[in-house]
C-alpha cells in the first residue's frame, strides 16, 4: 500500500487502537524488539537531566509510559482519541502521570521552544524524506536550543538485506504490513537532521529479523546479540536506527 505523503491517519489509527500493541509487541519477536528498544532509550535519555519532554505521535503510551517511569515532565501527543485513552490508561494503572494533547505533527500545537527533550519512535517510516523534514522541523521548532532529539527510522540496509526472511516472517505469522513504509539510509538521514541544526551524538540499531531465531530459543541470547549489533557497526543490519542529537 501507498501512503499519500499528506494523508489524515486518524481513521486509520483509531481502527488500530485497541490491537496496536499486540500486533506490534505480541509474539516472540515482538517482545524482544519492545526490550531492545526501551533499553536503548533508556541508554541515550539517562545521562541528562531534562525538563519538559514530549513525546511525538506517543501511540498507546510504549514510550510515554518509559519516560514517565524514569521521572521524566512528559507530554504525550497523538492524532488519534483512541490511542491517547488507551495511554492514559497504562499510565494510570501504574500510578504514572503524564500530560496529553491531540494534535497534528504538521503543526504541533505548541510554542517555539517549548521543550528540552523531544522523542518519537515507530512513527516517521510513515512519511517519505521530504515530508520527514517538514515533521522533523516542527519538532525541532518546539525544541530548546541545546536541547535533545531522539528520532528512529526503518533501515532501508535491513530491509535490502534481509528481505527473504522478513517475507517468510511476515507470511507465517500473518504480520504483513498494512501501510505503506519509507526505509531510510543512515548517512541521508543525518544530513537532514544537521541541515535542520541537529548536530548528532549518538546512533543505535535496534531489533532485527535475523534475531528471530535466536529468540525463539532464548530470549536471553537474543538480547545479547541484539544488544551487540545495535551498538557495534553491526547496526547497519538492524530493522531500525536511532538518532540522538543536539539543537544548535
Amino acid at each position: 500500500m501507498i501512503n499519500s505523503p499528506l494523508q489524515d491517519w486518524r481513521p486509520f489509527y483509531e481502527k488500530e487502537a485497541k490491537r496496536y500493541d499486540h500486533s506490534r509487541y505480541g509474539g516472540c519477536y515482538g517482545r524482544l524488539f519492545r526490550k531492545l528498544h526501551h533499553e536503548t532509550l533508556v541508554y541515550l535519555v539517562r545521562p541528562h537531566a531534562f525538563g519538559r519532554t514530549l513525546d511525538v505521535a506517543a501511540g498507546t503510551g510504549h514510550v510515554t509510559f518509559l519516560l514517565a517511569s524514569m521521572g521524566f515532565d512528559v507530554t504525550a501527543l497523538d492524532l488519534t482519541e483512541a490511542m491517547i485513552r488507551l495511554a492514559q490508561k497504562k499510565l494510570h494503572e501504574q500510578n504514572l502521570h503524564a500530560n496529553y494533547s491531540i494534535g497534528s505533527v504538521l503543526e504541533l500545537p505548541f510554542s517555539d521552544e517549548s521543550f528540552n527533550l523531544v522523542v518519537s519512535t515507530r512513527f516517521l517510516h510513515l512519511w517519505p524524506y521530504e515530508q520527514q523534514k517538514i515533521v522533523l522541523s516542527e519538532m525541532t521548532r518546539v525544541l530548546v536550543t541545546g536541547g535533545m532529539l531522539i528520532v528512529d527510522f526503518d533501515n532501508w540496509w535491513h530491509k535490502s538485506l534481509l528481505s527473504l526472511p522478513i517475507f517468510i516472517y511476515q507470511k507465517l505469522t500473518g504480520k504483513g504490513r498494512k501501510v505503506g513504509e519509507y526505509y531510510n539510509r543512515f548517512r541521508q538521514t543525518i544530513l537532514m537532521l544537521e541541515s535542520l541544526g541537529i548536530r548528532i551524538n549518538d546512533i543505535h540499531g535496534v531489533g532485527g529479523y535475523h534475531l528471530f531465531l535466536p529468540a525463539i530459543f532464548s530470549q536471553a541470547l537474543a538480547r545479547t546479540l541484539g544488544r551487540i549489533n545495535g551498538s557495534t557497526s553491526l547496526r547497519v543490519i538492524s530493522e531500525q536506527f536511532i538518532l540522538k542529537g543536539q539543537k544548535r
